[in-house]
């Protein structure tokens, strides 16, 4: 649940993904950016078809990165977004029935929804290309601190931020 990087000389060294994968259904997740560097993307998706450590950046298809933008495949799907700092709460609701994402920035929705994904079974991700960077992965049980209490429409989960409505 939790991801450090010990390098900075590879994408695809640095790496932390979920132990289970999704291809139906709305499932929400949240990551806490413990220590953010300068080359990192923060939580994203990764297909089960590309090889384990392969790099989220040019291979994810849609992953929030710590400069303000939103890459999928190698390319920039939004830019100009506001940049992560330390302690900022990412949030990623992946409606695989309808292949589209949609990520938020502590609670608040942060870009368009990224629509067009294909269908598959994925992973939820995290990379970072800098020695020092640290995420946390919340799936519903919070390795860190969160001030607030929210569960999803069955009462399951812990998360920093209200579960979008029907995900889980």
């Amino acid at each position: 649940l939790k991801i450090t990087s010990t390098g900075s000389d590879s994408w695809t060294t640095h790496y932390g993904i979920s132990t289970i994968a999704v291809s139906s259904g709305k499932w929400y997740v949240e990551s806490k950016v413990t220590t953010v560097k300068d080359s990192q993307a923060i939580l994203g998706l990764i297909s089960t078809s590309q090889t384990i450590g392969s790099s989220l950046k040019d291979n994810g298809v849609a992953a929030v990165e710590k400069s303000g933008r939103i890459t999928g495949g190698g390319n920039n799907i939004q830019t100009g977004l506001a940049s992560w700092s330390n302690g900022d709460i990412a949030g990623l609701a992946y409606d695989a029935d309808n292949g589209t994402a949609q990520f938020y920035k502590n609670g608040s929705t942060y870009g368009s929804q990224v629509t067009s994904l294909t269908s598959g079974e994925y992973y939820f991700a995290t990379t970072t290309y800098d020695t020092g960077g640290v995420v946390e992965f919340n799936f519903g049980s919070p390795a860190f601190s969160i001030s607030s209490g929210n569960s999803d429409a069955n009462g399951y989960g812990n998360f920093e931020y209200s579960v979008p409505s029907g995900y889980y």
